[in-house]
């Protein structure tokens, strides 16, 4: 799930972190820096107050508010890089796959990287959908990388490349196809999106991966 902020004020522009909330604007907290607003201690108590000064969106659009205080504080501390597992069937071989991702957003004209743990031994597939980008400048590339150097050689050390940098489709939909069988990635790696914004608009996206622990 993303996580936004709304100014219920129809006057008073609000401030978190640096960031200026027009009244009645939504504002979407960026994924890398959500942990710095959930721990924002003016932001709590914003929320939690008789007549709210802020308050937590629901849903990925924005436009629904949680008006429960203790449903509002629940899903600023729980919704971060939000992660789902699903066992599905694939094919003839019924393999079974599972499924994981987050939601995204990325300041405009800046370049940034999303990182994801990969929580399964064998990659399938992904998909990569983008809103709000500027055609045909925008671009990004993805990789999987020992973040943490779990394999002894560096931090960020990049052991595959599934696409080098192509600008995004006129659509923000990319698909990432590793064949039918892939070879197995070592626990602790992490699916790495780079994406470089040349517009003026906020970018907002989605990194979903496919994977298994059988081959």
């Amino acid at each position: 799930m993303i996580i936004w902020i709304k100014n219920p004020h129809t006057t008073n522009t609000i401030n978190y972190q640096g960031q200026d909330i027009l009244p009645g604007e939504y504002h979407l907290i960026p994924h890398n820096k959500i942990s710095k607003w959930q721990s924002d201690n003016q932001l709590i108590k914003d929320i939690v107050a008789a007549t709210p000064v802020a308050i937590v969106a629901m849903d990925n659009s924005g436009n629904t508010d949680i008006t429960d205080i203790s449903d509002a504080l629940d899903y600023l501390k729980d919704k971060t890089d939000s992660i789902k597992k699903q066992q599905i069937v694939i094919g003839e071989d019924e393999i079974q796959t599972y499924e994981e991702g987050l939601d995204f957003s990325v300041d405009f004209g800046t370049t940034e990287n999303i990182d994801l743990l990969i929580d399964f031994k064998y990659l399938r597939g992904g998909l990569i959908e983008i809103e709000n980008h500027k055609f045909p400048t925008d671009n990004l590339s993805v990789v999987v990388i020992d973040k943490d150097n779990v394999l002894g050689a560096g931090s960020d050390f990049e052991v595959s490349k599934y696409l080098k940098t192509i600008p995004i489709k006129k659509n923000g939909q990319i698909e990432i196809n590793s064949g039918s069988r892939s070879k197995p990635i070592p626990a602790g790696l992490y699916f790495r999106l780079t994406y470089v914004s040349t517009g003026t608009v906020n970018i907002i996206g989605a990194l979903t991966l496919y994977g298994s622990n059988d081959v």
